[in-house]
Formats: structure tokens, sequence, C-alpha cells
């Protein structure tokens, strides 16, 4: 289903994942929505996937909650492609969607 994905993120992404975030993961490699996040870049904005870790489980992020950066780590996309990571945001450049955040998937802290 989440071909794109590494084999390990992938099972990990099908196994903890609600319903809602595969079809959020699948949809960004639709046209319609590879569409908008191109015009969004137009005014430097981008897409993401809101999430949040609770008890272990990834989840849905409450519209009455907002996610605060207390530590992130930013890596070369070379680096990225090794970590295992879920994308959870991404915007357009150089003529195609790439990833711009990721998080751990198996119950671990996001990045």
């Amino acid at each position: 289903m989440l071909d794109h994905l590494p084999l390990a993120v992938r099972d990990a992404a099908e196994r903890e994942l609600p319903q809602s975030m595969i079809d959020a993961q699948h949809a960004i490699r639709t046209p319609e929505v590879q569409a908008i996040i191109r015009e969004l870049a137009k005014h430097n904005l981008a897409v993401c996937m809101p999430h949040m870790h609770a008890v272990g489980e990834f989840v849905e992020q409450p519209a009455d909650v907002v996610q605060v950066e207390i530590k992130s780590d930013f890596v070369s996309t070379e680096m990225f492609a090794s970590l295992g990571t879920l994308p959870v945001s991404w915007r357009w450049h150089e003529g195609r969607v790439t990833v711009t955040g990721s998080c751990h998937v198996l119950h671990r802290k996001c990045d």
C-alpha cells in the first residue's frame, strides 16, 4: 500500500497509523495534492500531516492542540533516506514534491 516508503517504515506505518494517516500518505502522491503543494511553494509554504505521539501511539493531532518545537534535528536528504523515518511534511522543490520533515515510527519520539 505504501510502496514509496522503505520496507521497515511501511510495515510500521501500516501497523501503527490510523487509516486517515495512511490515506494522507497516499494522497501526497496524487496529482491533485502535488498541484496544491506546487501552488503553495509560490508563497514558501508546504503541506504537513498533523500528528502527535500519545501513550505510545501515532495519532491525529487534535485541532485544539498546537505542536511546539522544543528540539528538532536537521539532516541532509542523503542522511534522511537512511534514517527509516515517516515523512510528515512535504514541499515543492526542483520540479517535484520532496520531504521536508519526518518523524520516527515504532513508538519513538518525533524528530
